[in-house]
């Protein structure tokens, strides 16, 4: 069976919230970034969590962790033919490839506050956050 993978930071979610968050999926990889391009709200060092999880739960696992994660973050999922971005009480589910769909995502996130310099997933975006930012 195929699985999706998925990228989150625990700092978008409170304390009691990224335990539940944690508990939807399986853990691959930790890191700790440092981030130059984070805002006055966000902290300068990011725990960077790379997860997996079957397919057959990836929308219920996006609907969950919509409920969880706080608002003005983000993360980013995918499986062999969808993206999802998943934001507080919202997720864009959108055929890779589909720029439509994707550039409504990336507006949205402009529009709940996400920095201009931390939107950009599908050119790499939270992956690369720390190539950028080091």
């Amino acid at each position: 069976m195929n699985g999706f993978n998925g990228l989150l930071l625990e700092e978008s979610f409170k304390e009691d919230k990224l335990e539940e968050a944690l508990k939807l999926i399986t853990i691959k990889n930790k890191e700790v970034w440092d981030v130059s391009n984070a805002v006055d709200w966000q902290p300068k060092k990011w725990t960077a969590v790379t997860f997996v999880g079957e397919s057959d739960r990836v929308d219920i696992v996006t609907v969950k962790l919509s409920k969880l994660i706080k608002p003005k973050w983000y993360l980013n999922i995918s499986d062999e033919k969808y993206s999802y971005v998943v934001f507080h009480e919202k997720v864009f589910k959108y055929l890779k490839g589909d720029n439509e769909r994707l550039k409504e995502a990336q507006q949205y996130a402009l529009d709940i506050g996400v920095p201009r310099s931390q939107i950009g997933w599908e050119k790499g975006g939270l992956q690369n956050q720390k190539n950028i930012n080091n």
